[in-house]
């Protein structure tokens, strides 16, 4: 299945609507870009989409990263070997990644959020 809408870096996701009733995050993960759509992760979850999914580095130690962990369950998956262009393993991973699921209350999927991403790695709930 694919996106009904994928916003591309010429695109600027930070300047779209990010209006939907799902929604999956995987921004650039240099500084200041990862923290800017971490914390409108943080403000629009369960307002304008109803659940999403951000892919980040794990860096527990920044602010905007401790605010979405007072706030959302995390997996913490063990190494990610993201694909390269051309769909081949990209060998050299060398970051923890964690996964934020964030959602409306009423529209919560987080046992199936645990189930399936727990398989991935240990999940944490605020």
């Amino acid at each position: 299945m694919r996106a009904q809408r994928f916003y591309t870096k010429e695109q600027n996701g930070l300047t779209q609507p990010w209006k939907a009733s799902t929604l999956f995050n995987n921004p650039p993960f240099s500084d200041p870009l990862v923290a800017q759509f971490g914390n409108r992760f943080l403000e629009c979850a369960g307002f304008d989409f109803a659940q999403g999914i951000l892919l980040v580095n794990a860096a527990t130690d920044t602010l905007w990263q401790q605010a979405l962990l007072a706030r959302f369950p995390v997996c913490f998956p063990r190494r990610i070997a993201f694909l390269g262009p051309d769909n081949t393993p990209h060998k050299g991973n060398r970051f923890a990644q964690a996964i934020f699921y964030g959602s409306h209350p009423e529209a919560s999927m987080l046992p199936k959020f645990r189930k399936v991403f727990g398989q991935l790695g240990p999940v944490l709930v605020a």
